[in-house]
């Protein structure tokens, strides 16, 4: 009975796990026993399972894949290099100020608890804006958080060219780089 809750636990463990797409199954030499479960089963003695979970950090790669520039250097790829800069603020934001040439598509609503990502519909609108996943975009926000976040989320649907403005909006400013107000 011990081994059947316990290999009942492992087992549904085990699922758990490889449903997670941030975890994969891997064989760990430390905990392999030369005592299987069917002869656990009969013996009533405990079994060591042979499989742990590795944490994959499959979303950070990605995420580090989108090189940081500094305003200076997004804004000379905006003017020459044929990026199109990509404000992930609020619309209330927006309005307030941002980079000359940029258009808006929030990436964030931000509610009383604080700021709630919105990955779909972000994705949306950019996807209905730049149905090119080449399509080169400069990525910024306020301080580079948000934006950060944006870059996952635009990598992990296929876009390939992507810069995140390191420093956002309040980097921009206090370089005294064009600003447009609405």
């Amino acid at each position: 009975i011990m081994f059947m809750a316990s290999a009942t636990r492992t087992a549904m463990a085990a699922v758990l796990i490889a449903c997670t797409s941030a975890f994969s199954l891997s064989p760990c030499p430390a905990l392999r026993s030369e005592v299987s479960p069917r002869t656990c089963a009969k013996k009533l003695v405990s079994f060591q399972p042979t499989w742990t979970a590795r944490i994959q950090p499959r979303s950070i790669a990605l995420s580090m894949s989108v090189p940081k520039k500094s305003p200076e250097e997004a804004m000379k790829l905006v003017e020459s290099d044929g990026f199109t800069y990509v404000d992930v603020r609020t619309n209330e934001e927006f309005a307030r100020g941002h980079p000359a040439n940029s258009i808006n598509i929030p990436a964030f609503a931000i509610t009383a608890d604080g700021p709630m990502p919105m990955s779909s519909t972000f994705l949306k609108l950019v996807q209905s804006n730049f149905p090119n996943k080449d399509e080169k975009l400069v990525i910024g926000c306020q301080a580079g958080n948000r934006s950060a976040m944006a870059c996952k989320w635009l990598t992990e649907a296929g876009y390939t060219n992507l810069v995140d403005s390191s420093g956002g909006f309040s980097g921009w400013s206090s370089e005294g780089l064009p600003v447009n107000k609405l």
